[in-house]
């Protein structure tokens, strides 16, 4: 059912969720310096690069390709266009983190009792 209503229109989607997603790659980038997994100026450089990204949505001016899969991944390759291994360090991490998030919150909802061992 779920996809009667989105396949075929995640672009359209990801107009709309754009900015938010651009306002989570940053938290996120501020996140990996802050646990040393990028430095400081690897950080400074992407949210350099996201805040125009931010600006371009902001002002209507940002476009998503067509080819590209989704709005993040569009993000993603500029980032690493523009900041080479800043920029793929950056995409490489984030399905970590995401995992390693997934599995911290699966532990701390078993000692809280509420997920089945």
């Amino acid at each position: 059912m779920v996809n009667r209503f989105t396949v075929g229109k995640d672009l359209d989607f990801d107009d709309r969720l754009a900015k938010y997603d651009v306002f989570g790659s940053m938290a996120h980038c501020k996140m990996l310096a802050e646990i040393g997994l990028i430095s400081q100026k690897e950080s400074l450089d992407l949210l350099s690069v996201l805040n125009e990204i931010l600006e371009e949505i902001q002002n209507n001016t940002f476009e998503i390709d067509p080819e590209a899969e989704d709005i993040h991944s569009q993000i993603e390759a500029i980032l690493i266009k523009k900041l080479g291994l800043a920029g793929k360090k950056y995409t490489l991490l984030v399905p970590e983190t995401i995992r390693f998030c997934w599995i911290l919150n699966c532990i701390c909802w078993m000692k809280s009792g509420k997920l089945a061992a």
